[in-house]
């Protein structure tokens, strides 16, 4: 008898939405690297009028599991659930 095994692999993904939070996007990507450390990190910045994209983008230089999505303008929190979830499917 030939038995076939089927191996699903399962893959984290964490995503947030930010807008504006340069004085707290360090501890919230150190805490997602610190408690999630074999997941993908997806980042949606909605054109953040602060610093937020540049230390995102300095971030994700050095830690290869964080991507950062840019966005021209704040589409809230919803849109971004769904945009994470079409992007992850795909992956």
């Amino acid at each position: 008898m030939n038995h076939k095994m089927k191996i699903e692999i399962i893959r984290t993904v964490i995503f947030s939405a930010i807008y504006n939070e340069s004085e707290n996007i360090d501890g919230l990507i150190i805490n997602k690297v610190k408690f999630f450390s074999n997941s993908d990190k997806l980042v949606f910045d909605d054109n953040s009028l602060d610093r937020t994209s540049m230390i995102l983008v300095k971030s994700a230089k050095s830690q290869k599991s964080l991507n950062v999505l840019h966005r021209d303008r704040k589409l809230g929190v919803g849109a971004t659930h769904q945009h994470a979830m079409r992007l992850t499917i795909n992956i």
